[in-house]
């Protein structure tokens, strides 16, 4: 049941609703087709490391058919190095 899966998701660790919500968000399934709601959940989802390469594959492929190019994430290695050089400037 949708409802019962967003709620479950919504009170906070529960990863595998969070990404099963998204899911039904992306299909359209017993709900309203939405997929800025699916991206929502699965970011959500994805925060959670036994979810994380599930969400991540269903926001990529979202992204492919969006025609986007994945956003790419900082490298955490290099910020702060590069705060450390414009210092020194």
């Amino acid at each position: 049941d949708v409802q019962r899966a967003e709620h479950h998701s919504d009170e906070g660790d529960h990863p595998d609703a969070q990404l099963e919500v998204g899911r039904l968000y992306l299909d359209g399934v017993g709900l309203k087709q939405s997929t800025p709601l699916a991206i929502e959940w699965f970011k959500k989802a994805a925060k959670d490391k036994d979810n994380a390469e599930h969400a991540e594959f269903f926001l990529s492929e979202i992204e492919k058919k969006s025609g986007k190019a994945p956003a790419k994430k900082p490298d955490a290695k290099k910020a702060p190095a590069k705060k450390a050089e414009e210092k020194k400037k």
